[in-house]
């Protein structure tokens, strides 16, 4: 079974290297992972400082993109439909052409 950054279920978390304590982004998982908010359907987070990440954004998905900056790097996970979350640890580089 793999790990993951955000994982909920007791089992061994991946170490990414990268400083995750800023109490904003447990706070904001928490908020994607309340299914009663519906204002955060995803959580997106970017790098403060070299190995420190930071809260980019949590909001809703239809206002997902606006936030994101072209060639930023972010991490993030989102909501499903069907109630379901999904973390990814996979950096996203946006681009412009």
């Amino acid at each position: 079974m793999s790990g993951g950054l955000f994982r909920t279920d007791g089992g061994n978390k991946m170490s990414s290297g990268l400083d995750l304590s800023d109490p904003e982004i447990a706070a904001g998982w928490a908020r994607v992972r309340d299914d009663a908010d519906a204002d955060a359907e995803f959580l997106l987070l970017t790098y403060a400082s070299k190995n420190k990440l930071a809260v980019a954004a949590v909001g809703t998905l239809d206002g997902m993109s606006a936030v994101m900056v072209a060639d930023n790097v972010y991490f993030g996970g989102l909501k499903h439909s069907d109630g379901t979350r999904t973390p990814n640890p996979s950096p996203t580089r946006t681009r412009t052409r």
